[in-house]
């Protein structure tokens, strides 16, 4: 794993063991990187800093000769350094032009900086020269295309996407009737005709579904609520956290006013149409 952070002076590293971190940074630009047999979860705003490279396995055929590919190894090694250094040029020149076509397809300034950095790094190491043409340019970041697919879910999957699917995903029991999902009980109450049930049911654990015999109903969310703070017990956004990720999330707002949900007043967040469940998905 690739890290990019801050540090002050020296890099502290530590042995890791369960329940302990295995490293220590103080403040000064620089580069980390992390060896791990199991890697854990990423939560998003780490795997915003941290890019991932799996070492693939050796195969059979070459493991017999795995001696002598560590001793070659170990003879040119101090040559790779030699020509990173001697061709700055070209590792300056392919970060650039790397990073503008990775921000072209889509990724943020961040995730093109790292994944640039890595295609940069074996560009020196595989040609003389940086890309001359567009076709070569999309040619070297083909091995890249794995990295590329995780930045941009990620871009996706970010933490108020990951709290919406918490809180769609979650099985309540309205009344001690048949366990249902929170996102199945808004598809129902957005029935105008047939709704009433699944609506009377949201608002008692906090959500309101507002104009939802128009083509552009919406959610109101409590920010402050028992029934809600049940539904995200025990999760990362319990303790009214759920507020806080959810404004991630494009167009999410607050409400100007209070809302009542069942007699109980409490300010709310507005979810939009666009992030609304869908039905056949």
């Amino acid at each position: 794993m690739a890290g990019q952070g801050r540090a002050r002076g020296a890099l502290s590293v530590l042995r890791h063991h369960a329940g302990h971190s295995g490293f220590r940074l103080s403040h000064s630009h620089g580069a980390v990187m992390m060896f791990c047999i199991h890697p854990t979860h990423l939560e998003p705003q780490d795997r915003a800093r941290i890019t991932r490279l799996k070492i693939k396995p050796l195969s059979l055929q070459t493991l017999p000769d795995i001696e002598s590919r560590i001793k070659q190894a170990e003879a040119i090694s101090l040559k790779l350094w030699r020509r990173t250094i001697d061709r700055i040029d070209h590792i300056q020149s392919a970060s650039a032009g790397f990073k503008g076509n990775l921000m072209s397809v889509g990724l943020t300034a961040r995730a093109a900086d790292q994944i640039a950095t890595i295609l940069a790094g074996a560009d020196i190491l595989l040609y003389n020269h940086p890309p001359e043409d567009a076709d070569s340019w999309q040619e070297r970041m083909q091995t890249a295309q794995p990295l590329i697919q995780d930045w941009q879910w990620d871009e996706e999957e970010n933490e108020g996407q990951q709290c919406l699917t918490k809180l769609y995903s979650s099985p309540i029991t309205p009344y001690g009737r048949e366990e249902k999902t929170i996102a199945t009980m808004i598809l129902e109450g957005l029935d105008s005709q047939s709704g009433n049930f699944a609506r009377d049911a949201l608002k008692q654990i906090g959500i309101l579904i507002k104009d939802y015999h128009s083509s552009q109903p919406y959610l109101l969310i409590a920010n402050n609520h028992e029934g809600l703070s049940r539904v995200f017990k025990s999760s990362k956004w319990e303790g009214g956290g759920w507020i806080t990720a959810l404004r991630y999330l494009d167009e999410v707002k607050s409400a100007p006013l209070p809302v009542r949900f069942s007699g109980v007043l409490s300010r709310a967040t507005i979810i939009p149409t666009p992030l609304l469940p869908q039905k056949g998905e």
